[in-house]
C-alpha cells in the first residue's frame, strides 16, 4: 500500500477508504464481544442509545482485546503523518444503525441531520482540520445498512450545513474490515435505520492539547 499516495488523496477528496485493512473472522469475533457487551450494558441500564441506533461509548471497557480497534498500526502510521506522534484518542464509539428487537429504549438517535465535526472559532471552521475520524467496518457498509452519508468535497466550505436540507450526497460503501479516513470538516449524516447489522467503530484523533471526551482508565 501506497500511503503516502493515499494521505495525498485523502487531503484533495476529504474520505480516503483503506480496504480490508482487518481479517473478516476477525471482525466476526469483535462483532460477537460487542454483541455481548451490548447485552451487558443494556441489561445494566446503561446508556446505549436506542432501538434503532446502538451506541457503545469506550466500547472497550469491558474487553480491553477490543481496544485493538483503537491502535491498528496503520491508524498510527496515518495519524503521525498527518498530525505527528503525540496525537491522542479524543473519543471512541462501536455503532450497529440496526432496528434492534432486543432493545426497547426509544432516545433521539445521534448523527442524524447534516453535520461537520469540525471546530469552528467564531463562525469560521478552523482549517486545516485539527482532528480525523478512523471508521472500521467491522460488517460491509452498503446503500442499504444504514452506512454514513457525505457530500462529496464539503470540507473545502468554510461553513455549517443546514441540518435538515435536502442535499445530494454520496454513500460511504467498503467490505468488512476496511477503514476510511474522514476529515471531520465533511458534511455528513447516518444512514437510516434497517433490519441489518452494520457494527462499526469510530475513533476520533486529535492533537495532544485537546482534550478528549472521556477519561479512560486502565487497570494493571
Amino acid at each position: 500500500m501506497d500511503l503516502s499516495s493515499k494521505i495525498n488523496n485523502f487531503k484533495e477528496t476529504g474520505l480516503e477508504i483503506f480496504p480490508e485493512i482487518i481479517d473478516k473472522k476477525l471482525c466476526e469475533s469483535y462483532i460477537s464481544k460487542l454483541e455481548k457487551i451490548l447485552d451487558l450494558r443494556n441489561n445494566e441500564n446503561e446508556y446505549i442509545v436506542d432501538k434503532n441506533n446502538q451506541v457503545l461509548y469506550t466500547f472497550f471497557k469491558e474487553d480491553l482485546t477490543l481496544s485493538n480497534l483503537i491502535t491498528l498500526p496503520i491508524i498510527d502510521e496515518i495519524m503521525i503523518n498527518l498530525i505527528d506522534s503525540d496525537y491522542v484518542l479524543i473519543s471512541s464509539q462501536a455503532k450497529n444503525r440496526r432496528n434492534s428487537t432486543k432493545i426497547n429504549i426509544k432516545n433521539m438517535s445521534n448523527g442524524l441531520g447534516w453535520h461537520t465535526d469540525g471546530r469552528f472559532v467564531g463562525k469560521k471552521l478552523l482549517k486545516p482540520s485539527l482532528c480525523y475520524t478512523i471508521i472500521i467496518a467491522l460488517e460491509d457498509f452498503t446503500k442499504d445498512n444504514g452506512s454514513t452519508r457525505y457530500i462529496t468535497n464539503s470540507h473545502k466550505k468554510n461553513l455549517k450545513p443546514e441540518r435538515n436540507k435536502d442535499y445530494n450526497f454520496a454513500t460511504l460503501q467498503m467490505p468488512a474490515g476496511s477503514l476510511a479516513l474522514m476529515d471531520t470538516s465533511i458534511w455528513h449524516t447516518a444512514g437510516p435505520s434497517s433490519d441489518r447489522s452494520r457494527w462499526s467503530v469510530f475513533n476520533l484523533y486529535g492533537p495532544w492539547f485537546i482534550k478528549p471526551y472521556f477519561r479512560y482508565v486502565v487497570s494493571f
